[in-house]
This record gives structure tokens, C-alpha cells and sequence, in this order.
């Protein structure tokens, strides 16, 4: 197993622990209604968004068509779904949140 495949087994098992499903398209937040809020620590979320798209930089340019491709979409619908949630009001011009 390639270390790429090792990060990104690690990158969908903490964003299982986090509460993110995966519906077989794209991933989904956590259900707000009714459930008690899990506390975040945005520290260690956010250390994992870089790998995430350190991971996805990674395979930029893969083959079309190729497992690499699939992978790197699931990877940029995480990241997409992470940044909603994180920043909800979308990012500041500095990038900040």
C-alpha cells in the first residue's frame, strides 16, 4: 500500500471520528437537529484539512479516468465540506476564516 493510500485511509477515518459521512458521492456534515454538538478542536481539524489538501496537491494532474482521479475528487468534496463548516461565512481576504 502506497503511502498516499495510507494518508488518505487515515484523512476518512478522522473524518468519520469527526461525525462526516460518506454517502457515495459526496461527504455530508454532521446532523445538526436534535443531537448534542460535538466540541471541536479546530487545532487538530484544521492540522488535518492541510494533509487533506496537501493530499489532494498530490494528485493533481493524475491520469482521467484513473483511481488516482477518484480518489482526488472524494479528497476535494471533504475539503470542500470541511471549509462550510469551518467557515460558513467563506473565507476572509487574508484567508482567514
Amino acid at each position: 500500500m502506497s503511502m498516499v493510500d495510507k494518508e488518505r485511509i487515515a484523512a476518512v477515518r478522522t473524518l468519520q471520528t469527526m461525525g462526516y459521512t460518506f454517502d457515495g458521492a459526496n461527504w455530508q456534515p454532521p446532523a445538526p437537529a436534535g443531537t448534542a454538538p460535538k466540541l471541536v478542536a479546530w487545532t487538530e481539524a484544521d492540522a488535518l484539512y492541510a494533509q487533506l489538501v496537501q493530499l489532494a496537491d498530490k494528485l493533481d494532474g493524475c491520469a482521467e479516468g484513473s483511481a488516482q482521479e477518484a480518489a482526488r475528487y472524494a479528497l476535494t468534496e471533504a475539503i470542500g465540506g470541511y471549509q462550510s463548516v469551518r467557515w460558513p461565512s467563506g473565507r476572509t481576504a487574508d484567508g482567514k476564516g
